[in-house]
């Protein structure tokens, strides 16, 4: 009595699997109520569907021209992983460096200029000028950045303007 009770449990519980091999269509997935059968006729609907065009194999040519713009357009680019941008940049300051006060402009010879940032950091008046000094700017945090003149112990928050 017992195996008869768990083959009619077999057959019932495989018997609506078998129905679903004759589902080409998602929509008639969803009318079902059972989670497990849903998922095993989504399964067995993808499972066809993938198998009859795999990934690996060469896309078919589209007769929509605007098929491959879509792909090489870099929408949805910025989620993938980036290569590191450079943390910092090295250049000499043109000219004598005569420290910072305030809202000092500093002139690159690379051509770019940086103007400190906030004039909180204090003045600052080297012992002698220095003589167009090899500079460092790093990213700080909160996007900001900090300079460090060689041969200087202190930083001062800079922002880029050209």
């Amino acid at each position: 009595m017992k195996c008869s009770v768990y083959a009619l449990a077999a057959l019932l519980v495989h018997a609506p699997l078998s129905v679903h091999s004759a589902i080409t269509d998602p929509e008639s997935c969803t009318r079902i109520d059972n989670d497990a059968q849903r998922l095993a006729c989504y399964d067995e609907l993808f499972k066809r569907v993938n198998n009859s065009s795999s990934v690996e194999d060469e896309p078919a040519a589209s007769a929509d021209p605007q098929a491959g713009k879509d792909a090489d357009s870099g929408f949805g680019a910025e989620l993938l992983p980036q290569p590191p941008e450079d943390d910092h940049i090295e250049a000499r300051l043109l000219g004598d460096f005569n420290g910072w006060s305030g809202k000092t402009i500093f002139r690159l010879d690379n051509g770019q200029i940086w103007r400190q940032a906030n004039n909180r950091m204090g003045n600052y008046t080297p012992r002698e000028p220095l003589l167009e000094p090899k500079i460092t700017i790093t990213k700080s945090s909160l996007g900001s950045y900090k300079m460090k003149v060689e041969g200087i112990k202190r930083i001062v928050l800079v922002k880029r303007i050209k």
